[in-house]
């Protein structure tokens, strides 16, 4: 697994490039040798899960818009989610709202459960439009 080190100004996502295995930041301009390791983060795509609203979701295609990659590739790194109760991609739903995709326990019964939980309707296994959230470029 390869590891890249960088440092970040705080955890700004337009400061982060996602790389293949783990990113590793570090706070401001303390050297690498004497650096505390603070987090520990896979992609950008898991960093936008905070920024979703309560009772809003996201779309693959969204994310994929925000992070230059394909839906598929995001559904890749949900699915790889390393920490789901901080990063919650129980929110993120297919192009037309439907639940699609959910590899926690349960499957797609907790993602229905835990988006009604949030004080989203799901109705048919689909999200209505209205509960849709657009990232600002």
């Amino acid at each position: 697994m390869k590891l890249s080190l960088r440092k970040s100004k705080g955890t700004d996502i337009r400061n982060i490039r996602p790389t293949f295995g783990i990113s590793i930041l570090y706070e401001g301009s303390v050297p690498v040798k004497r650096a505390v390791i603070l987090k520990i983060f896979m992609h950008k795509a898991i960093l936008l899960l905070k920024k979703i609203p309560k009772g809003k979701v996201a779309t693959y295609k969204e994310l994929a818009r925000v992070c230059r990659t394909s839906p598929r590739a995001i559904g890749r790194i949900m699915a790889s989610n390393p920490d789901p109760v901080h990063y919650p991609c129980y929110k993120v739903v297919g192009f037309d709202g439907r639940l699609c995709g959910y590899s926690g326990k349960g499957g797609l019964a907790t993602k229905e459960k835990l988006l009604k939980k949030d004080g989203i309707d799901v109705k048919n296994g689909k999200v209505g439009k209205q509960y849709f959230f657009t990232f600002s470029q």
